[in-house]
């Protein structure tokens, strides 16, 4: 994120890590932006600034150490500050730096930056019931989910999803030998809690609770059943793997329940519960 500056070189940048010792830290500026092994720069917060130069320098991340040893990090991970890369002009722009930083962290703040998920993932039935029966009737039970959601800021760490889901399952009975093919669309949303990053990257796990209603279709040898269809509670776990800037690989578990209240042409109706072991692979963006 730039600053719009009179002069100089200013960029307001958040820092990724700091070490135990509080001597270095990292933030997410390599190569490709312009940074230098053995660069002096200038990092400010609204109440400190301190110089400090470029020990270790990557494609995407630099590792910059204080200056005078015998100072150390004044900063915390995930601190928004400015970096000046300008030093010639560094002590006459101080004073502007603190006013810019106060205006671009609020605004950084008041402005989260949504993203979108396409997902495929697929389910292996550990439990299911069916009201006719009332016990486990389904030897195998197997399906492909696709869905895809729009992904936003709630509160730090937490995220909000909302999104639209189709499943394609099928179900083979021994006892009399039917398979069963259901199709369910569902309108979904979670909340996601984001687990900090790892070290020197911005690769983390995540863990998401949602649910989601919609409609079911099934077809039994023939005779088809059609009516509402309940998801949740459904619990993933995955990993966050940044690609790129914009493209991040997803990959999870999932456990979820659902439920189909059915009805067939002749008036029968029939209830079934179900519940999924999942793995599925997504693309954020």
């Amino acid at each position: 994120m730039r600053l719009n500056t009179i002069s100089g070189d200013e960029e307001l940048v958040i820092i990724q890590t700091v070490s135990a010792s509080r001597a270095t830290f990292v933030i997410r500026k390599g190569a490709r932006e312009g940074a230098v092994l053995h660069q002096k720069a200038l990092f400010s917060t609204d109440k400190v600034s301190i110089l400090c130069k470029a020990i270790e320098v990557t494609s995407d991340y630099s590792l910059w150490q204080v200056a005078d040893p015998k100072m150390q990090v004044p900063f915390q991970k995930r601190q928004f500050v400015v970096l000046n890369t300008s030093l010639e002009t560094i002590w006459q722009k101080i004073p502007h730096l603190k006013e810019e930083l106060t205006k671009r962290v609020a605004q950084a703040k008041a402005k989260p930056v949504p993203y979108w998920i396409i997902r495929a993932g697929s389910s292996r039935g550990v439990y299911a019931s069916v009201s006719e029966t009332g016990s486990q009737a389904s030897s195998e039970r197997v399906g492909l989910q696709f869905d895809g959601s729009y992904n936003s800021k709630l509160i730090e760490s937490v995220d909000y999803s909302l999104g639209l889901r189709m499943d394609n399952e099928t179900s083979k009975q021994e006892t009399p030998n039917l398979v069963i093919t259901t199709v369910r669309y569902f309108l979904t949303g979670e909340l996601i809690y984001n687990f900090p990053d790892f070290s020197n990257t911005s690769n983390h796990f995540y863990s998401a609770a949602g649910g989601g209603i919609g409609t079911s279709q099934t077809d039994v040898a023939g005779a088809k059943s059609a009516g509402t269809a309940f998801l949740g509670p459904v619990f993933r776990f995955g990993l966050r793997t940044k690609l790129s800037e914009k493209y991040s690989l997803l990959v999870e578990g999932a456990a979820e329940a659902i439920s189909m209240n059915e009805t067939f042409a002749d008036g029968t109706r029939q209830t079934t519960n179900i519940v999924n072991g999942k793995f599925s692979i997504g693309l954020r963006f």
